[in-house]
């Protein structure tokens, strides 16, 4: 029934803009809105969800990444960092130890169902890093990838491996300090509802 629901709203979203992939929820932050895939990964910084022109952009799916999540090795989303507390502005909580110790999981909502991942990294780290990495030559490689994305977090979630069957999310935004540096926040698929 929620699955259900779910489809209905995106299918109602997507009668506005063709573009609209899902929609993402990260409970006790302000990360609740609706994402959005382009051709490249520039028209959604300044363009809303509804394809209007508006500086602050929308939070959006790389445009490397497949509609369908499950074949993504890594399904990464962008959005700006804003000052006024909304897009991925709140993911700056995951830095405070005790809100990532109990705070695990984010939502997508796509198409094909309700995905639910398990926060595993939160570092800072350089726009030109591999953390945005879309193609792996086999499962190992993948595998080698997400366990050099967990040594990068600034705290541990216990219990987290990987095998080449798993899939992670990666969110990006900026730090607002310098232009190139960015904030990460990668997370475990750990249940798919259809």
């Amino acid at each position: 029934k929620r699955v259900a629901m779910v489809i209905a709203r995106l299918n109602s979203w997507k009668l506005q803009n063709k573009d609209v992939y899902g929609y993402i929820k990260i409970p006790n932050t302000n990360v609740d809105d609706i994402i959005v895939q382009a051709a490249d990964n520039d028209y959604y910084l300044n363009h809303s969800w509804k394809g209007d022109y508006l500086p602050n952009g929308a939070i959006y799916a790389d445009y490397r990444c497949y509609r369908n999540i499950l074949k993504n090795y890594n399904t990464i989303l962008y959005g700006h960092h804003m000052n006024d507390g909304t897009m991925f502005n709140t993911l700056d909580y995951f830095f405070e130890e005790e809100f990532f110790k109990n705070n695990r999981y984010i939502e997508i909502y796509t198409f094909d169902g309700i995905f639910t991942y398990e926060v595993f990294a939160v570092y800072i780290t350089d726009m030109n890093y591999q953390y945005i990495r879309t193609a792996f030559s086999s499962g190992e490689d993948f595998v080698e990838f997400a366990n050099e994305m967990k040594s990068n977090s600034m705290y541990e979630r216990e219990g987290i491996e990987f095998n080449e069957y798993d899939r992670i999310l990666t969110l990006s935004t900026c730090t607002n300090r310098a232009r190139t540096e960015r904030i990460a926040v990668q997370a475990k698929l750990v249940k798919v509802e259809r």
